[in-house]
Formats: structure tokens, C-alpha cells, sequence
């Protein structure tokens, strides 16, 4: 048999929360210390509004919670009362609050398990037991907080930062850019191979707010409203995401919308099939999205990205459990009275027509225990995994790589090899107060050893320390760079994305010889 040499993205961005912080999108110290205020009170609503993350539903949301032992439609789904009982139960240390969040999780998720239950103390300072069935509720009320977090977030900071948001949107079309342009010089491939139609670039986002792969799902768009068109057959390129897993998108009409993925492209792409050609760049959600949702009955996975398709779109976010005033996207399937006791956060399935709520949402939290989750994540986190193989480049893009995160710690470390030929570089941007310039080598670790000293510990994450010891500790000492001083301000000059810097970060020379023009030379050898 004739050997078939595999192809992988050459560089994965990997993804975390403090990507998007600067638009808002609130961190995992942020939402530790507003759920640690939720446990200390007990007057609700003054702690949602002291939290400062559920912006203009805390009147609402309190209301619900308070209520939902009356509340005939949600009191089998959400448990307030147990979840402030877990809440109060675990320590808070102020100097490690994400350890707080983890705690969190991996006892209710440890229980849940085992099928157990464990003692907490209620409003009035007595014994609770709470059981298999409560500790269910409270872990989906905690979910849903952590949602109506993402979802004030975007509506009250995201889009009223409008100069921002066009810095990321101009970050994903500048990428999309230089895809197309790598599309061309790839075109003496098949199309219908890996080595032409696979994007060099990938992204992993551990990230379960759907605001950063919106970003990008519009980059792609707008491109492709206009495409260039490229080789010899002159064809229209156009780019997609591929989730690697097989999507529904749901449409206004009601209708599905499937994502491409590589056996499409078999089909699609050999010429006489059409005047396009396509390019798919790999896009893995291994966490999970909160805008998906997993059909109970028919086990479907469906995504909501808003019926009004604009730049950002104010009905991106599914709809909350309870009534209130922020846009919210509205089904045009389901047939509701909000003025009724009915689901405000239902959305038709549209295999089944079964209603879907915002608990089915399959997503992955910040869990120890990561292995019971649903088959449609298992698949997403295999072929991530397998994505990691080929890789030769990995930027951490507010993403920690923290020692608590052992799937993806140990996911990244069976994939490293330090030989020679085989190793791997990693780019680590994190943090936002450090030097705004590319350190590495012996620069980097006397820098790091430096503001050791000069820093508290518990401001170690605002420099990266962290994110750039665990590199150097999987990579290698001299396989590791860090830029400090913030993301986007990593591509930008003078506020505007700029390509030279995308494409060092991206493509960096001691990986790639002649940056991203390498990508051609590599994939013929």
C-alpha cells in the first residue's frame, strides 16, 4: 500500500478564559469571588448586585431563586437552597480563589459519582442532607449562574465596547486572510487532500462562551461573501469551521444548518462539483458551549448563534429560566407565553421537536472529574488530542495551563517529543501587566525569576508566571516565549491589528524558516 503521510494544523492556538477578558467576559477568580459573596449573605439580591457580574437581572434572578420551591416548572431542575449550602461549606482562600470554583465542582461532581450525598447547614443552622437528587439541582443552578454571568457580561461590557470587539473581529479576518493566501499556494495539491484544504492554524478553546468562535464564524462571512478565487481552475475559496464533530446550526426558518467537516470536502471539493472550493480550519470546543444544546430525547446537538447574523448580534445568547429585559435569542419554534407558567428557556429541538432547556447545555466545567460527560464531547476531546499530535506550535492565549487541568496538562505531555527532529515550540501569552515584547531563552528565565521576587504570589497570573513555568516545564527550558503585556495589545500596533505581528505569533521564525510561506515546503516534504 502506498504510504499516506498524515496532516495536521502546524500551529494551534489554545484558547482560555483570559483571551476575552478584556471584553468583559468574566475570569475564573471573577466568578470564585461572586459566588463566595452569594454564600456570605443573606440578602440575595444586595450580593448579586455587590458582585457586579449579573448586571440588570439581579432583581429577576434573585426573585427566581428565592421562589422555586412554588415554581411548578423548574423546582424538579434548580435547587438554590442546596446550592448555597455547598457554597457555604467550602473554604475560600483569598489568595488561590479559583481553588474555590474547583472545590466546588469536584465535590459536587465526586458525589454525584459515587451516587452519594453529604451534610450541609441550612438558612436556619441546621443539618441538611443533600441527596443524589438535589445535588443534581444544585449543579445545574451553578451552571445556570455561570451562564447568566457570560450573558450580562457580553450585553453590559462586550458590545457597549465596540473598538475592542473590531480588535479581535480584525485578529480573525486578518487569519482568514492569510488562509486564503495559503490556500492559493497550496493549490497545486488536490483539493479534495488534507495537504490543500486543511488550514494551517487550528484552535482548541476552552473556553464555553460563545463570543470568541462568533468572532470567527463572522470573519469567515464576510470573506467569503466575497472570495477570491485561486489556482488554475480559478475557483472561489471560500473558509469554514469545522467543530469535528457533526453540528446543526439552527436557522431563523426553523431549519438546520450543517457544519463542513472533511468527508464533505471529499465530496465537494474535486472540480466538478462547482465553481467553489473549500478550506476548513479545525475549531475544537472540547468544554463545551453553553449556546449548544443536547436534545433529551432524540441525544441531537444543535447551536443558537442568534437570528440576527450582524457583527455582534444582541440575541446571541440562549434564553435565560426567568423573565427579564436583557435580548435574548427567541425561538421561532417554540410557541411561549412568557406570561404563563411555562419554559422562558425553551428551544425545539429540530430533529425531534422535543423542548430543549438551558441545563442541556453539554459543558464542562472546572471539574476534576471530566469523564462523565456526554458522547458528543468525548468525540470533540479525541480528535483534539489528535490534533496535538502534528502540531509543531502551540500558543497558550490566556489559557494558564494550570497543574489542576490534568486532562489537558496530560493531554499536551504524551503529545510533546523532545527529540531534535520531533519537538514541539510553545508561544505562552498570558498575563497583562509585563513587557510588551517577545522574552525567551535565558532573558526569560532570569525575567521570570525576577518578578518572583519583586511580586506577591497571588499576582503571579497578572505576569504570566505560572502559564510560563508549566511550558517550561513540558516543552522545555529553550522551547518556550512569552509575551506579557496583555491580549490583544499581542498583535496590535497603535490599537489596529497588525499582520506582521499575527503571523509572528502565529508563525514564528525558529519554527518556520520563511513564516508562514514554510507551510507549502512542509506539507510536500
Amino acid at each position: 500500500m502506498k504510504k499516506n503521510k498524515p496532516i495536521y494544523s502546524e500551529t494551534t492556538l489554545f484558547w482560555g478564559a483570559g483571551a476575552t477578558a478584556e471584553l468583559g467576559a468574566p475570569t475564573t477568580v471573577q466568578t470564585a469571588k461572586s459566588l463566595h459573596k452569594l454564600a456570605d449573605t443573606e440578602n440575595l439580591l444586595i450580593a448579586l448586585k455587590d458582585s457586579d457580574l449579573f448586571n440588570d437581572i439581579e432583581k429577576p434572578l434573585s426573585e427566581f431563586l428565592e421562589n422555586l420551591e412554588e415554581n411548578k416548572t423548574y423546582k424538579n431542575i434548580y435547587d438554590w437552597e442546596a446550592l448555597k449550602g455547598i457554597l457555604e461549606k467550602i473554604p475560600f482562600d483569598e489568595l488561590n480563589p479559583s481553588l474555590y470554583l474547583q472545590d466546588i465542582y469536584n465535590v459536587i461532581d465526586g458525589n454525584l459519582l459515587s451516587k452519594q450525598g453529604f451534610m450541609v447547614i441550612d438558612e436556619n443552622k441546621e443539618n441538611m442532607f443533600l441527596n443524589y437528587i438535589r445535588l443534581q439541582k444544585a449543579r445545574n443552578t451553578l451552571g445556570m449562574l455561570n451562564q447568566c454571568m457570560f450573558v450580562c457580561a457580553y450585553h453590559n461590557k462586550s458590545i457597549k465596547k465596540p473598538q475592542k470587539i473590531k480588535q479581535y473581529a480584525d485578529f480573525a479576518e486578518t487569519l482568514g486572510i492569510l488562509m486564503q493566501e495559503e490556500g492559493d499556494r497550496l493549490s497545486g495539491f488536490p483539493v479534495d487532500k488534507p495537504q490543500f484544504y486543511l488550514e494551517s492554524c487550528a484552535h482548541i478553546s476552552t473556553n464555553y462562551d460563545p463570543v470568541l468562535q462568533y468572532i470567527f464564524f463572522q470573519a469567515n462571512k464576510k470573506l467569503n461573501d466575497n472570495p477570491p478565487c485561486i489556482g488554475k481552475s480559478n475557483r472561489e475559496l471560500k473558509l469554514f469551521l469545522d467543530y469535528s464533530v457533526l453540528l446543526g446550526l439552527k436557522q431563523q426558518d426553523g431549519a438546520v444548518r450543517y457544519s463542513v467537516d472533511e468527508s464533505v470536502l471529499h465530496r465537494l471539493n474535486p472540480e466538478q462539483h462547482g465553481k467553489k472550493v473549500i478550506r476548513i480550519g479545525k475549531y475544537f470546543l472540547p468544554h463545551g458551549c453553553i449556546n449548544f444544546r443536547e436534545c433529551e430525547n432524540c441525544g441531537k446537538v444543535t447551536a443558537i448563534f442568534g437570528n440576527q447574523w450582524s457583527e455582534m448580534a444582541k440575541d446571541l445568547y440562549n434564553p435565560l429560566p426567568f423573565k427579564n429585559d436583557l435580548p435574548q435569542y427567541k425561538d421561532p419554534d417554540e410557541d411561549r407565553d412568557d406570561d404563563k407558567d411555562g419554559y422562558k428557556d425553551g428551544i425545539k429541538c429540530p430533529y425531534c421537536e422535543n423542548t430543549t432547556l438551558l441545563h442541556n447545555a453539554p459543558t464542562i466545567y472546572q471539574t476534576s472529574y471530566k469523564g462523565s460527560h456526554t458522547a458528543f464531547l468525548e468525540e470533540i476531546q479525541r480528535n483534539t488530542k489528535t490534533c496535538l499530535v502534528g502540531t509543531k506550535h502551540i500558543v497558550l492565549m490566556g489559557y494558564q495551563l494550570p497543574p489542576d487541568d490534568v486532562v489537558w496538562r496530560s493531554a499536551i505531555m504524551s503529545k510533546i517529543n523532545k527529540d531534535d527532529k520531533n519537538k514541539k515550540y510553545c508561544s505562552v501569552v498570558v498575563g497583562s501587566k509585563g513587557e510588551d515584547r517577545w522574552i525567551e531563552g535565558g532573558e526569560l528565565r532570569n525575567w521570570v525569576n525576577a518578578k518572583k521576587e519583586q511580586v506577591p504570589y497571588k499576582d503571579w497570573s497578572d505576569y504570566g508566571i505560572h502559564a510560563i513555568d508549566s511550558a517550561s516545564a513540558i516543552f522545555g527550558k529553550d522551547c518556550v516565549r512569552a509575551y506579557t503585556g496583555g491580549i490583544p495589545n499581542v498583535y496590535l500596533s497603535n490599537g489596529v491589528a497588525d499582520r506582521l505581528k499575527i503571523e509572528d505569533l502565529l508563525y514564528p521564525k525558529n519554527v518556520f524558516p520563511t513564516g508562514i510561506h514554510s507551510i507549502a515546503e512542509m506539507r510536500k516534504g
